[in-house]
């Protein structure tokens, strides 16, 4: 890997210095990196961070990627920028060599991301990080530049179904956990009362249905004894 990419670090502007946050230039976080393409983050630095700082702007297309947190205990992050970004400390930038196509080295490292966490280590405070000098010493396949655009147009034709419905799935788990939210509320601050149901169900019931209800029942007496305090 060493002999095909450059890398680029980053680091935190002082969040004490008002002037240096809320402004256009996009800050990658690894809570940024749930997509494929980065074309915005969450935070944002400004001009004079660039130029009062050691941070750098970093120019499209970079693979980035996260190497220090806990998410890598379970997953190993990967995106290409689309635009100029900076990155916090926790990422790398890497700039590729000619003969590296950058979209083609998101699906390497995607695809071989089980033995890249295999090289995860965990810090003394419990953190995971993946060191440079052992993902820089990583041996890849390295196909003609021809063949890499090729292997990933063939990628995103078999993989847009499944982006696709992930895409879906996500959105409606995200709407049940919104229902979830409301429906509790409701409950709690008596908006749905829920006595008149409670009222309709049999009075002998299975005895994995008793003990749920005995255990519901016991959950509403506490909330309700918390919203009365």
């Amino acid at each position: 890997m060493k002999f095909l990419v450059s890398t680029v670090g980053g680091m935190t502007p002082n969040k004490g210095v008002a002037r240096f946050w809320e402004g256009r230039v996009p800050w990658v976080s690894p809570k940024d990196m749930k997509r494929r393409e980065i074309a915005d983050s969450q935070d944002h630095i400004t001009d004079a961070a660039l130029r009062e700082t050691n941070i750098s702007l970093i120019p499209p297309p970079a693979v980035l990627i996260v190497v220090r947190g806990m998410i890598l205990a379970r997953t190993f992050p990967t995106a290409v920028t689309t635009v100029p970004v900076t990155v916090n400390q926790d990422m790398k930038a890497l700039t590729t060599k000619p003969e590296l196509n950058a979209d083609f080295l998101v699906s390497l490292l995607t695809g071989i991301q089980r033995d890249l966490l295999h090289l995860v280590e965990e810090s003394g405070h419990g953190t995971r990080c993946l060191r440079t000098d052992s993902w820089a010493n990583f041996s890849v396949p390295l196909p003609p530049v021809p063949e890499q655009v090729r292997i990933n147009e063939q990628l995103k034709s078999e993989l847009a179904g499944l982006n696709t419905a992930i895409t879906r799935l996500e959105r409606e788990i995200e709407l049940l956990r919104e229902y979830r939210t409301r429906l509790v509320a409701d409950v709690v601050t008596g908006k749905l009362d829920v006595r008149d149901a409670a009222a309709r169900l049999p009075d002998e019931l299975a005895p994995d249905t008793q003990d749920l209800a005995t255990e519901l029942s016991d959950e509403a007496e506490s909330v309700d004894e918390e919203a009365t305090v």
